[in-house]
This record gives C-alpha cells, structure tokens and sequence, in this order.
C-alpha cells in the first residue's frame, strides 16, 4: 500500500497542530544561573504559577498515531518559552519559539523491503519543521489573555494548565474556554495516594464544534509542581473518526529551566515586536496583492522588502531565522497569490454564470431568482478545517442583512449529504445549503472555503479566497456598498 500526496496531508494535519521541535537558541546565560529553575516555599492556599523575568523553559515533545489501516504517524519536538516582561496586573510576557516537528508516516502494510521514497509513492514520508514565533500573556492562575492575533497558529492551553479559582472549584472541577478559538475546557483534579506531593495532577477534555464535526477527541492530563509553580508533564490521548481514523498518544516533558540576562529578555522583546509589526505589514500587503490584479506584482515585491529589511534590521538568531523561513516560503506564495489574482480578476466584473440548483430540503433555487438582490454564495466541504472557521462569520452576515435584499447561500461540495447536514445541526446554519455540483468549476473556484458576492444585475462583484478573521467584517462593507449604490447613496 502506497500513500497518496491528499491522504498524507489528512494524516499529517493531526500531528502538525501539535507537534514542535526546535534548536537551542544562542543567548548569553546570567552568571550563576542553575538548571533546573528556582523553587519557592508552597503556597497553603490554590496552586499558582510563578516564573521570573529571565526565565527559559523547554520541554520535549513526542507523539504517535495510528490510523485504522495501519499507518503510522510519529514525531518529536521541543517548545521554547522565555518569560521576558511581568506586566503591574501579575500577569507575566511571554515569547513562545515552537516548530511543526518533522513528522514520520510509516505504512506498516507496506511490502518489505520498503520501496525507495519516491514522492507520494513512498511508504514513509517526513514532513520538514516549521517554525513559529509568538507572544502572549499568562496570569498566575494559568490563565492565557485573549490575543486576536495568535488565531489558531499556536494553542498555549496545550502546555499551560489553567488552574481553579476558588477552593471550590479546586475540589469539584473546572472549565475554562478559548474566546478566540471556542474551544472548551473541562478540568478534574485526579486524587493522588501521596497527600504530601508536590505534584498536583489534573485531566483537561477539549471540547469544541469543531472537534464535534470532526468526530475527534482529546484528553489531557497534566503534572503541575505546586512548589517549582510550572508544568513538569503533560500526557495526551486522542481520537478522530472522520476523514483520518485513528488514535494517537503524546508525552511532552519540562527538559530544563534557567535563567538568563534580563538585557537580554529585553532585546528579544523588542525583536520579536519588530518581527510581529512586519508580520502585520507582509500579511496586509499579500492580501491587497490577492486583491488587486493591477499591482499585483508591485505588492508581492513590497511585501518582500518588508521581510528583507526586518532580517537585516534583526540581531538575534531565533528571530532571523523566522524572518529566513518566510522569505523562503515567500517564493512559493507569491506564485499562488499572483494566479488567484489573475483568477478574481478575470470573474471580478463579469455576469455570473446562470445556473439551478436543489438544497438540502429538495427545494429548487436559481440565480434568476434572486435578481434585484445582494447573493452571498459560500463555497465549503465538511473536510475543510477552514470553511468550518469561516462559517460563523458567514453565519453572522446573514444575520446581519436578514429582512433586507440580501441572500446567502451555503454551496456544500459534499459527496455525502450526511456530512453537510451534520455541519447545519453543529453550527445551527438556518440559512439555505444548496449542491454545489458542478458550481464551483463554472466559477473558477481556486479552493475551499470560496465566497463570492454577486450583485442585484448579476454581476461578479467581489470574492474572498481562504480564511481570514476578518471575513464578515469585509464582506458585510461589501454589501453596504452595493446596497447604497443601487440606493443612490
């Protein structure tokens, strides 16, 4: 058995969310410093955090999952977190360095001796490691604060165990949930023979929407030192049953804390502020590049200049590094976001494309139908993680223009109507679903999810490629607009 180039982006998707692995970074070590990291007397009253300015932790990560029909997936990985700033709130700053590890799929049904690796003909793949660079808040009780801008790239409630509140909520449980992500969280202390331990040992369920139409599962169970104030281990259970079957385990272990040159904590500070700031700007100028056919070219060569001037401007290494990856992937973007360009520029202003289609109900819609309004046609498949992100956006622009002249419509590509419906229960769609069939090719429809408004003549007027957070925002301005220029506004 062979693995094809799509499956093993399904089986690989499961690991990369989690998995990190990552070279020491070079910095100057305080004198005196000692491994291990520095203890305090235990607190009598709830577990608490407690980390220092200067402080570096590392931990080692290594998962394994195993699909239904004998694939298997492994990995290792390291996070590297510096605490470099406590803020007058108790609160402390902290730079998270973590790379998408260089995960393994090994098909075990595969003939002996395995054939040589050969494209997605090979019986074992290795994905190379990615590199992010983050920055967030963590309070004492282990609390991440909310931060727009971490998105879904990193999931700090992976290594951090949010701690309870109350005396009551340390004896009978506690939830915690993401309000940039949704996702929820269900605490439980787990009781321990040995009164006396340092050690206190808590279980974290993952629940979210998303989870639920994916059919995963995920369980924590974290190892909490009340006297060093930090997470020694965490253990890891998980299961999916759509798309890519299986069951996973992961491990990460607290390799090693030590303490370095507050200067030092300072530069990276400023560094990876720097690096974030040029981030914003490269992001911005690659989706005006999308966006405007025109200049296009001109866009794509500044948001490349951006990078450039940052790399050159950068003196650690951990931060050129990151600036280094970009630039290189830049190349490989740059060329899809100038065909998507050339494609929106070639729908953007032309009559859509006439056609007749059935929802979900059986109920027969045509574009002609809808002459004299705004259409919102959203193009998305249960199998897209990012058509599942971008549905509550579009979900609330609905809401949003509902009893106006506006409609929106669901496009489902699914082969299985079960999928789309589970999809409509989970994310309580009310508006129409319709099949796609063979939409998405009249559209020129570049991949999932796809938006595309069409205005009260039938004209193309505007289409949105991918996930943004910004999406309903963009969309809803759109709508205004077309709205006020048939008013005369």
């Amino acid at each position: 058995m062979t693995i094809g180039y799509r499956s093993l982006t399904l089986l690989l998707a499961l690991v990369l969310v989690l998995d990190f692995r990552v070279g020491l970074a070079q910095r100057p070590r305080a004198d005196g410093s000692k491994r291990g990291g520095a203890k305090r007397v235990a607190s009598a009253g709830l577990p608490r955090y407690w980390f220092k300015v200067g402080q570096e932790l590392n931990y080692e990560t290594a998962k394994e999952f195993t699909t239904s029909d004998g694939r298997k997936i492994t990995s290792q990985a390291d996070w590297q977190l510096w605490v470099v700033d406590e803020n007058d709130d108790g609160s402390w700053q902290i730079v998270l360095r973590h790379a998408l590890g260089s995960s393994t799929v090994v098909d075990e049904n595969a003939p002996k001796p395995k054939p040589s690796a050969q494209d997605d003909e090979a019986a074992a793949t290795a994905v190379a490691e990615r590199v992010t660079l983050a920055r967030f808040e963590v309070f004492p009780d282990g609390r991440v604060a909310e931060n727009p801008a971490l998105a879904f790239r990193v999931e700090p409630e992976l290594l951090f165990l949010q701690l309870p509140k109350t005396r009551q909520e340390f004896d009978e449980g506690w939830e915690a949930i993401n309000p940039t992500t949704q996702v929820h969280y269900r605490y439980r202390l787990v009781p321990q023979d040995d009164k006396e331990s340092d050690l206190l040992v808590a279980t974290a369920t993952r629940e979210s929407v998303i989870d639920e139409i994916f059919a995963s599962t995920s369980k924590s169970t974290f190892y909490f030192n009340r006297e060093r104030g930090i997470v020694e281990r965490v253990e890891t259970q998980d299961s999916q049953s759509f798309l890519v079957v299986g069951k996973g385990s992961g491990e990460t272990e607290l390799d090693d804390v030590s303490e370095f040159e507050v200067e030092w904590c300072r530069q990276l500070s400023d560094e990876v502020d720097s690096y974030l700031a040029a981030d914003e700007q490269y992001q911005k100028l690659m989706r005006q590049a999308e966006r405007d056919a025109d200049n296009t070219d001109i866009l794509l060569v500044r948001a490349a200049h951006v990078l450039q001037t940052a790399l050159e401007e950068a003196t650690l290494p951990i931060v050129k590094e990151q600036f280094q990856q970009q630039l290189a992937d830049h190349k490989v973007t740059a060329a899809v976001i100038s065909r998507n360009a050339r494609d929106r520029a070639d729908l953007i202003g032309q009559p859509s494309p006439l056609w007749q289609a059935q929802d979900l109900n059986g109920h027969r819609h045509s574009l002609k139908d809808y002459k004299g309004k705004v259409v919102v046609l959203d193009f998305w498949n249960r199998g897209c993680g990012w058509c599942m992100r971008t549905i509550p956006q579009v979900k609330q622009v609905a809401e949003q223009f509902l009893g106006r002249q506006v409609v929106v419509l669901g496009m489902n590509t699914d082969r299985d109507e079960k999928d789309a419906r589970l999809v409509i229960a989970k994310l309580k769609l009310s508006y129409p679903i319709l099949k796609a069939g063979a939409l998405p090719a009249k559209y020129m429809i570049p991949g999932f999810p796809t938006l595309l408004v069409i205005d009260q003549q039938g004209v193309v007027r505007d289409m949105y490629v991918g996930y943004s957070p910004t999406l309903g925002k963009d969309v809803s301005a759109t709508i205004e607009a077309l709205l006020n220029e048939k008013a005369g506004r």
